[in-house]
């Protein structure tokens, strides 16, 4: 079993030689982990936008830390609000284009969507999200209070339950 260290120099490396070959130019950027983590991997091999999009009536922490890693790693950021009313009619959509009346998968996919449209607009073409690593690796606050056997417990169960929508949005420019 390789150690800690010996996983993460993997995990790296593989990401490094996976988005080194990817077409991406945008990435919808929260902050967490998982986005983070592939801002900085993309951000060594080529220049890349971060979109982050939240709800204008709210103070969502992804407009604090998405400006944060931006900073950091020198990207360019784009940080746009939407209302309710753009929301309501983003999920309309991604109800149609999923198929799902599933609420965590409509409500974790208007924020994708809206970036995915907002990276449009910016003339990107491959814009690219993180998915699972936030929920994986205790990226939540409501994850770093629970205790360890109930965190354990809760991200074994999360992930024998995952889907993923990735593979919905890659049509998403097509159908708009």
């Amino acid at each position: 079993m390789p150690t800690l260290n010996e996983a993460m120099e993997a995990l790296n490396r593989l990401l490094h030689e996976t988005l080194a070959h990817e077409a991406s130019e945008g990435i919808v950027l929260s902050g967490g982990i998982d986005s983070s983590l592939l801002a900085y991997h993309v951000s060594k091999i080529k220049p890349i936008t971060g979109i982050t999009m939240v709800l204008d009536s709210t103070e969502a922490p992804d407009r604090r830390f998405s400006k944060i890693v931006a900073e950091r790693l020198g990207i360019k950021h784009i940080l746009k609000t939407f209302t309710v009313e753009e929301a309501t009619t983003a999920a309309r959509d991604i109800v149609r284009i999923m198929k799902t009346f599933d609420h965590i998968e409509i409500r974790n996919g208007i924020t994708v969507y809206l970036a995915i449209e907002r990276s449009r607009e910016e003339g990107l073409t491959c814009t690219i999200t993180g998915d699972g690593g936030d929920e994986l690796f205790a990226g939540y606050d409501y994850m770093v209070r629970m205790g360890s056997q109930e965190l354990y417990a809760y991200i074994a169960n999360l992930t024998k339950k995952w889907t993923f929508s990735a593979p919905i949005w890659v049509g998403l420019w097509e159908l708009r």
